[in-house]
């Protein structure tokens, strides 16, 4: 993939505070138009990189382009290509919705001409028609987590950076914020911090996860399952008897559960053997209606990639 279809990009990024390395060396990538999530547990690191993403810290070495360019050398053309949601929105509660996305507007140097369009666009964007005229102090936590949205897209930023946007967040607002965020894809890329791997896997197309700093993984979230499952499952439809000494006599399955018609195997290693399964079954006189492979999970993945980078601190 070329430079230029990336809208992020970071070459040994490192960031130093007094006694410790915060970040170290992060080289990751995220490719336009996508919905990236950056996972990390507490600590590892992610604020950090986010800040200096966004231009708001200066790296200690390596360096940051955003649509190839540089916020140390460019931050005003870097800071007018990013949206930024930070986990707590700095949302001012003496305002209506409007007037606020307007004040946003002009802090991020929208055109007088334009400021008025642009803030009804950024209202319908984010479903706030019926709030816009409110005080932002008297709305829900939901629509507040809107607004905050609202004010990261009202300068038509290539990139946005979202940090934990759901969080604390009633269910229904929940499903609402990430169909928001959804509706981005492909108009913009988005990148979302998150500590939550089931919104990561429904909402993401590609993710990075750090741990102390360093980067464990990158790429698509079909390529970090491929690419650091250590065991395959695969889905069982049978016709008739199947006792599980047959499915033991094959030496690549580990463990067997069953779940009414279906039986789910555990191999012992990455390929899925659906071959080989179907020829032992069926020349054992077992009829099989179908074999299917079940993805890895997104949280055994990354529980599993933690908990190395815990021994080789």
């Amino acid at each position: 993939m070329s430079q230029e279809s990336w809208a992020i990009k970071t070459e040994k990024l490192t960031r130093d505070y007094p006694g410790v390395t915060a970040v170290k060396e992060l080289d990751f990538s995220v490719p336009s138009g996508v919905i990236h999530g950056f996972l990390g547990p507490n600590g590892a690191g992610k604020s950090t990189t986010i800040k200096m993403l966004c231009g708001l810290l200066r790296p200690t070495s390596g360096r940051v382009l955003i649509e190839g360019f540089d916020p140390v050398t460019d931050p005003l053309k870097v800071k007018r290509m990013i949206g930024y949601l930070p986990e707590n929105p700095p949302l001012y509660k003496e305002m209506t919705v409007s007037e606020y996305l307007r004040f946003a507007a002009q802090l991020h140097d929208v055109e007088k001409s334009n400021l008025d369009a642009a803030v009804k666009k950024a209202i319908e964007l984010t479903n706030l028609n019926a709030v816009a005229k409110r005080l932002v102090g008297n709305l829900s936590k939901g629509f507040k987590q809107r607004v905050g949205i609202a004010q990261a897209i009202i300068h038509d930023p290539q990139v946005i950076v979202l940090d934990e946007p759901t969080s604390g967040l009633d269910p229904e607002s929940v499903v609402e914020i990430r169909q928001l965020i959804k509706n981005l894809k492909d108009k913009k890329t988005v990148l979302l911090s998150s500590h939550l791997l089931h919104e990561v896997e429904e909402i993401c197309d590609t993710v990075s996860i750090i741990h102390s700093g360093v980067l464990l993984a990158n790429g698509s979230l079909q390529n970090v399952r491929e690419r650091y499952r250590k065991h395959s499952q695969v889905e069982l439809e049978i016709k008739g008897d199947c006792p599980d000494s047959l499915l033991l006599e094959m030496d690549f399955v580990q463990s067997i559960v069953r779940e009414e018609k279906k039986i789910i195997l555990q191999l012992k290693t990455k390929d899925e053997k659906r071959d080989a399964i179907v020829k032992h079954l069926v020349g054992a006189g077992v009829g099989v209606l179908g074999i299917s492979r079940i993805e890895s999970e997104l949280e055994d993945i990354f529980l599993e990639l933690v908990k190395a980078g815990d021994k080789h601190e």
